[in-house]
């Protein structure tokens, strides 16, 4: 899966840019944090069989996504934290 490969490789990217010290590299971790999150919202979204048209707005997306799909990930990040 495309978008998958592309979410995964923008978030490599990012865990590689915390590794670099130093201000000069806060952009880029921010845009390949943003494209990367875009992504993985997208591939919830085609899972669900929702549609989200052309839409790049990561707040719009989140809003997409079924109230029980999005528990279900919370819980998920919630015990991930332990």
């Amino acid at each position: 899966m495309s978008i998958l490969n592309d979410a995964n490789n923008f978030r490599y990217i990012v865990l590689n840019i915390k590794k670099i010290k130093g201000r000069k590299c806060l952009i880029p971790y921010i845009v390949n944090s943003s494209f990367a999150l875009e992504l993985y919202l997208k591939l919830i979204l085609i899972a669900n069989k929702k549609s989200y048209k052309n839409n790049h707005r990561l707040t719009e997306l989140f809003k997409l996504i079924p109230p029980n799909i999005k528990k279900e990930y919370q819980d998920v990040i919630i015990l991930k934290n332990y």
